[in-house]
């Protein structure tokens, strides 16, 4: 990580941005900041930035747009977007154009810290093909998921999670369980734990969530990654089955 890395904050209201760049005064960050989507475009093309966070919900070009053409660039910063409360549906759409984490509106100045510090910790791509969405609903649906990861069909899997991402009623503990499951599975460590947090904080009972929370410290504390462990760094051949996936599936997380 850089020593003073370059951070973008992009909201369409003068005092939001005043509050988010307070946020990172003593983290040393070199901070710049764009009223909306085109201001941001003509800074991202200019500047080196390192990461960028970026309000979904913008008159003048939004944060969809934004990211839409960061996917032309030779350069894409990590990038956090901020969504009004109860948009998980929107945040997860973003994150299929290339956002790494989101947070929900109003945002906590420790909780945007940290993910800040994360993003630039990263070493995942900052952005990655996801595959189209399919209409479903029903609670059927999760079990159709579950069946899905079993055989590591991430594919549709996932099409099926974001079908529901949109419906408020469906999103459970156990929803946001599956997703953090296939993220992991998936290599996407900082959207799994925030999908598993999500599921324990709604639930504080759901064991499976505060399982996989902990099981994503110990691979963290260990040095390890979840892409490491699904192809079996240490394997002559590829493993049968996604490392991380077995490990949730044997220990009941999902």
């Amino acid at each position: 990580m850089k020593q003073y890395p370059h951070i973008l904050i992009v909201d369409d209201e003068d005092k939001i941005r005043v509050v988010l760049r307070a946020t990172f005064d003593m983290d040393g960050y070199t901070i710049s900041e764009a009223k909306d989507g085109y201001s941001a475009l003509k800074l991202l093309e200019y500047s080196e930035i390192d990461a960028m966070v970026l309000d979904l919900h913008m008159p003048v070009l939004d944060g969809f747009s934004v990211l839409a053409q960061m996917d032309h660039m030779d350069h894409k910063p990590k990038t956090v977007v901020l969504t009004a409360y109860g948009s998980i549906g929107t945040a997860l759409k973003a994150t299929q154009m290339g956002a790494m984490d989101f947070l929900e509106k109003p945002v906590m100045p420790n909780d945007l810290r940290q993910a800040v510090r994360r993003l630039l910790a990263a070493d995942e791509p900052a952005s990655q093909d996801q595959p189209p969405l399919q209409s479903d609903t029903g609670e059927g649906v999760l079990v159709r998921v579950r069946a899905a990861l079993q055989i590591s069909d991430q594919v549709n899997a996932e099409a099926l999670l974001m079908a529901l991402a949109d419906r408020s009623d469906q999103r459970t503990p156990q929803f946001f369980n599956l997703l953090g499951v296939l993220y992991s599975v998936q290599g996407k460590q900082l959207l799994a734990e925030r999908c598993f947090t999500k599921a324990a904080a709604d639930d504080p009972q759901y064991e499976p969530a505060k399982q996989n929370l902990r099981r994503l410290e110990e691979l963290r504390r260990n040095g390890t990654t979840d892409i490491e462990l699904a192809v079996g760094a240490q394997s002559p051949a590829p493993a049968k089955e996604p490392r991380v996936w077995s490990f949730f599936r044997d220990h009941n997380t999902v």
